[in-house]
């Protein structure tokens, strides 16, 4: 059995120095994660969203608390200042 994951990107950008790029990432397993993430690190001066029909998945994001066994991730949660918004679309 085989499972399909799909990334997706979508930058917003202001030609603005001081306003805030958005950045929505679509997926939090291992690809979308750890880019949201990284892109969500406050010296960038990004937003991201990250979006994933996992309800389970977002609520722990919410709470910094990382669903997948990566070391980074974990650490990247609980000890770094992201700006990241992790929501989901629960409509079931």
């Amino acid at each position: 059995m085989f499972a399909s994951y799909h990334f997706i990107v979508t930058v917003m950008t202001s030609s603005k120095k001081h306003l805030i790029n958005t950045i929505n990432v679509i997926g939090a397993g291992y690809v979308g994660l750890s880019n949201a993430i990284l892109l969500a690190q406050s010296h960038l001066n990004t937003q991201v969203t990250l979006f994933d029909i996992n309800a389970d998945r977002i609520i722990q994001l919410q709470n910094k608390v990382s669903p997948l066994q990566d070391d980074k991730i974990i650490e990247y949660l609980s000890e770094q200042d992201l700006n990241l918004m992790a929501i989901s679309d629960d409509t079931d």
